[in-house]
């Protein structure tokens, strides 16, 4: 199941602050919460300039969470949650400016059960409307202005139903026409017109793209060589570009879908099992950013490494990046960028999830990427021979 139930992995507290700068490029990890000992970036406005996710606090205790929202100027500041119940909230999205910002929250005295949440600049947080009752949703994406959110509500049995909140109220996106009995709504482009996600149907779970235009589950394929199974996680800016995963004949593997060229394997990292997943993509869709194997280490058991992705690059470690531009990371010696999650419009800027040596786990932010300059008329060919070769979570992201 894909990142139904929250990462509550309770470690000890690390302090760690600061940053560190060359070339261009700079890591800065965005600390805790007042009283916390984890955060998990999640997003990271169209600007690059805000950062949001979850970890726990002084509020949200034994086990819980609460939503947080990152600026270089004012560090880390809690979200707060809904009134009444059990005090857990995250935040997984934020509109181009910040101002506006997507997730979950709770009402009630079940945990990790509660409608979908919008926190506007300066907030309270405010529950969005539900299909069901009573409500379990969350929200993961968020248009450029903020106008258009999308999402899922979940039923008694914790299925899905992929859902789009806008200035008319919440509408439900539907399922796939034959057997479909699940979807999630996990990507919306700038303009809020283009809806991507995953549903089920009698052949298996397949990536779709939902649009105004078109307002029906249009199914974006797999990979060959796996089972049938397939999921969009990110749609760039203008809607043009899908990525996410699926099943192929090597293991999972993070694809990017384009109406002209369909569905493209972008392979793993080094090392470790093959499996790789794409989570977020830049508004043109030239930049990928997501999670993939790599060699397990006893501080990192689970292999994961965060990966950037661009045509004339491929794949790669965004750790490795960092150390190739020359980022004296030696104030955080040990360190492994396990995900990155959000990517900034112009590509610049990721947000993902570090882990300590000892297992902490704490949000980042990097800036200042940019992708190796490809020779001119040189970029379709490039992406092409990039492409050939090539050839997890809280409460959703698995």
């Amino acid at each position: 199941m894909k990142r139904i139930f929250k990462r509550v992995w309770l470690f000890a507290a690390v302090a760690a602050a600061g940053l560190s700068a060359q070339g261009g490029m700079q890591f800065t990890p965005l600390g805790f919460l007042p009283g916390g000992t984890y955060s998990y970036g999640e997003g990271v406005s169209g600007d690059g300039q805000v950062a949001v996710g979850w970890g726990d606090s002084s509020s949200a205790v034994g086990g819980f969470s609460e939503a947080f929202r990152w600026t270089s100027g004012g560090g880390m500041a809690g979200l707060g949650d809904l009134a009444g119940g059990v005090f857990d909230s995250a935040a997984y999205a934020a509109s181009h400016d910040g101002s506006i910002v997507a997730g979950y929250g709770n009402d009630g005295d079940d945990p990790w059960s509660g409608p979908a949440t919008v926190w506007t600049l300066p907030g309270p947080m405010t529950a969005l409307p539900s299909v069901l009752s009573p409500p379990n949703d969350a929200a993961y994406a968020v248009s450029s202005d903020g106008s258009v959110i999308v999402g899922s509500a979940f039923d008694s049995l914790f299925l899905p139903t992929a859902v789009r909140w806008d200035s008319g109220g919440v509408t439900s996106l539907g399922y796939y026409p034959i057997a479909g009995t699940l979807s999630e709504a996990l990507g919306v482009s700038g303009d809020g017109h283009t809806v991507v996600g995953y549903g089920d149907h009698a052949s298996g779970t397949e990536a779709f793209r939902w649009t105004t235009a078109n307002p029906t589950l249009q199914a974006l394929g797999d990979l060959t060589g796996g089972d049938y199974y397939s999921e969009a996680w990110g749609v760039s800016g203008d809607g043009l570009v899908t990525v996410g995963y699926s099943s192929s004949g090597s293991g999972d593997e993070a694809f990017r879908h384009t109406d002209g060229g369909g569905m493209f394997g972008l392979g793993d990292l080094p090392g470790g099992a093959f499996a790789s997943y794409a989570y977020a993509a830049s508004g043109d869709g030239s930049v990928v950013v997501g999670q993939g194997a790599v060699e397990p280490t006893a501080e990192n058991p689970e292999g994961f490494g965060a990966f950037v992705w661009d045509p004339s690059s491929g794949m790669r470690d965004l750790l490795q990046v960092l150390f190739d531009a020359g980022v004296d990371m030696s104030a955080w010696a040990g360190w492994q960028l396990v995900d990155a999650r959000g990517v900034s419009a112009d590509g610049s800027v990721i947000v993902g999830t570090a882990m300590h040596p000892d297992g902490t786990m704490e949000a980042f932010l990097v800036s200042g990427y940019a992708p190796v300059p490809e020779p001119a008329g040189a970029a379709v060919g490039a992406g092409l021979l990039a492409l050939a070769a090539a050839g997890w979570r809280r409460y959703r992201k698995g």
